[in-house]
């Protein structure tokens, strides 16, 4: 196992090793005897870690990371992630790390094919009182579960960047997008028809904009490059309004006691 304590078999429980030598136990006198010795228990060696083995989803995909630990205090989780492993298999090449606390809120799906997590536990007692820190379960799941949203006139100047340049993000119940279909509204204007009359006022409309939209995924969060592409043969950066159908994968929160869950 992958940390710095040790599996009691008896308790089925990880545990962390003590920082006492043999030689602290031993003492220094000639003299010393073991008469009264009544427990091994020493002083534990914290925090304690543990790093689970790692798993290959098989593919690199827009994966949610479920996390389930039952410890005695609450535990921080450290995700890694990435596309290769070294020639051992032994560890992940390059991997991104996202350390969660438990309370974390807004978890996004992150794109890899190889997966590791890494508990780190302490008293729940900062003072140091209590338990000694113990982690008695833990399992892991990777998750391709995709929703879809309907989103309707959406005004691109209100969402965050500048002027045909917009990152669309927060959208209610999905984490990361996966796949996003957008289509422009027109922009229209009226003027004066040709048939105007003092006493008939007629007004005819007209397509003075013709607004294109191209999704860049390559970016987090999703990129809109918003064009008028019928500006005398020149693509314009503007913002228009636009609906969208949007797939991505659930939002995810850490609970208190570091259970990483759908959100």
């Amino acid at each position: 196992m992958a940390g710095n304590g040790y599996y009691d078999k008896t308790a089925r429980t990880y545990l962390p090793k003590s920082v006492e030598t043999w030689d602290d136990y031993q003492g220094t006198s000639a003299g010393d005897d073991w008469d009264s010795w009544t427990s091994w228990q020493g002083t534990p060696l914290l925090p304690l870690t543990f790093t689970t083995t790692i798993t290959d989803y098989g593919s690199t995909e827009l994966l949610n990371y479920y996390f389930n630990i039952n410890a005695s205090a609450p535990a921080d989780i450290e995700v890694r992630y990435g596309d290769t492993v070294d020639s051992s298999g032994g560890s992940i090449d390059s991997y991104s790390t996202l350390t969660i606390t438990p309370g974390s809120t807004g978890l996004t799906a992150k794109k890899a094919r190889y997966w590791q997590f890494k508990v780190t536990l302490d008293y729940a007692d900062s003072a140091g009182d209590g338990v000694i820190p113990a982690i008695y379960s833990l399992d892991s799941q990777l998750n391709a579960e995709r929703v879809t949203k309907t989103l309707s006139d959406i005004d691109s100047s209100t969402l965050s960047g500048s002027t045909g340049v917009r990152q669309i993000s927060a959208i209610a119940g999905i984490g990361s997008i996966a796949s996003i279909v957008t289509q422009a509204h027109l922009v229209t204007t009226t003027y004066v028809a040709d048939s105007y009359v003092a006493d008939d006022y007629v007004e005819e409309t007209v397509s003075t904009v013709t607004p294109a939209i191209y999704v860049d995924k390559s970016t987090d969060p999703v990129t809109l490059n918003i064009y008028d592409i019928d500006s005398y043969g020149k693509r314009k950066s503007i913002d228009c309004t636009f609906d969208a159908i949007v797939t991505g994968s659930v939002t995810m929160v850490s609970d208190n006691l570091g259970n990483i869950v759908r959100g």
